[in-house]
């Protein structure tokens, strides 16, 4: 990986990660705000669904080769999701793992929390994403548009 491109990786990894950071603050505050008590869960799942994030995006920069800084927004869209879903599974087999060694609950159970918990963090994160690459890509194209008129003149 050349330098170029591992710092165009930390720099979407730092935007992704933050992204599900708040994602997950706000999801923990709405949980809060609808019924007290569910806080301290919707925290311990956020705080699971976080580091699988962070493996998931540490897997994504081992797999890639190209410079994530050439990348429009759609395609940084695609990466997040693509780490997203990564923890997903990485949570559930979280899940899988402890309950079959420490809880007395039916793995099955254990597993469909945990999907629940997981989505309750990953879809939010998909919508901000989604309309953050909206966004950018919008800026992006007024960008190419002003450079376009600027080299007319």
């Amino acid at each position: 990986m050349t330098e170029q491109s591992s710092s165009g990786f930390w720099s979407f990894a730092k935007q992704s990660w933050l992204l599900t950071a708040a994602t997950i603050g706000l999801v923990v505050i709405a949980s809060v705000a609808i019924m007290p008590a569910w806080g301290v869960f919707a925290a311990w799942f956020g705080f699971v669904y976080l580091v699988a994030f962070t493996s998931a995006l540490l897997v994504l920069l081992v797999t890639s080769a190209k410079s994530l800084d050439a990348l429009g927004p759609a395609r940084r869209f695609g990466r997040h999701t693509a780490a997203g879903a990564v923890a997903v599974v990485l949570t559930l087999i979280y899940a899988v793992v402890n309950g079959a060694l420490f809880s007395g609950t039916p793995t099955g159970t254990v597993v469909e929390i945990q999907l629940v918990h997981s989505s309750l963090f990953f879809v939010p994160s998909l919508l901000i994403a989604g309309i953050r690459a909206i966004v950018q890509a919008r800026k992006d194209a007024r960008a190419r548009s002003r450079e376009d008129e600027s080299a007319r003149i």
